[in-house]
């Protein structure tokens, strides 16, 4: 999960982030909506400002979000 995250241009903007692995994972465009809740996720209660995709625990946050993109119905559209 860290290397797809480091591919991404400005890795250490978590918005930046789930953009790109609802492109690459989703069949359909996301609204707003579900992407404040993946970024949720992603962030698992930091500010988004605190986000560094070095930080130890990043890659367990990464497949968390990459975990709740497989489990939403647009998924499933693959």
């Amino acid at each position: 999960p860290t290397a797809f995250a480091k591919s991404i241009t400005d890795a250490d903007n978590p918005r930046k982030i789930v953009e790109a692995a609802c492109k690459v994972m989703l069949a359909v465009p996301t609204t707003e909506e579900q992407r404040a809740v993946l970024l949720e996720i992603l962030l698992s209660g930091i500010p988004d400002y605190e986000w560094d995709i070095d930080t130890p625990g990043a890659a367990v946050r990464i497949r968390g979000l990459m975990q709740a993109i497989v489990r939403m119905p647009e998924y499933q559209l693959m």
